[in-house]
């Protein structure tokens, strides 16, 4: 699996950046955290397809909590890196996060639906992170890419004519109290 267009990692975006001599410091710090921060996200991959959520250094304690929407978040990190680097390994293994969260969604007249109810997660959230995974993926085929659109078609589906976004399952409810702003994330 190649970036789109790649025909070898050369050919990969970081392949701009291979003498870092000629760089300022700054941008050769930020292409090693890139690499570090991709290669970590290969690493806490489960053969789930999920990331391991984690351990809470104070307690040593593995996170108990693991929110789809971070987990949205760590397949489009993923995804990004394995365009930007070339790696195959980061291809594959986005491929297999965003297919696991594909599983976490329905279609429904025309759309595709998260099941999670938004009482545990931001279901718009999800699906536009889960839509931008599979924009991101270098090789996306085409029924996940009508995945993406009908994620897309949900997104569409929430707006208001107001131009505000309805986040919860019950229209007529207003955001919590704890959350006045609508911007339960996780």
């Amino acid at each position: 699996v190649q970036p789109a267009g790649a025909s070898s990692l050369a050919d990969a975006p970081i392949a701009r950046f291979r003498n870092l001599r000629e760089f300022p410091p700054e941008t050769v710090q930020a292409v090693f955290s890139t690499r570090a921060g991709a290669d970590w996200l290969h690493r806490t991959h489960q053969p789930s397809g999920r990331f391991f959520p984690g351990v809470n250094p104070a307690q040593n304690l593995t996170v108990a909590d693991d929110p789809n929407l971070r987990q949205a978040h760590a397949a489009l990190a993923l995804a990004r890196s394995a365009r930007f680097t070339g790696d195959p390994g980061f291809a594959v293994r986005a491929t297999q996060a965003v297919l696991a969260l594909r599983t976490l969604t329905t279609p429904d007249a025309g759309v595709r639906v998260p099941t999670t109810p938004s009482a545990k997660c931001n279901r718009v959230g999800f699906a536009a992170l889960l839509a931008l995974a599979i924009y991101a993926l270098p090789d996306a085929d085409e029924p996940l890419l009508a995945d993406a659109e009908q994620l897309c078609g949900f997104l569409k589906r929430q707006l208001r004519p107001d131009g505000s976004v309805q986040y919860t399952d019950d229209p007529a409810r207003p955001a919590a109290a704890d959350d006045p702003d609508g911007l339960n994330l996780y």
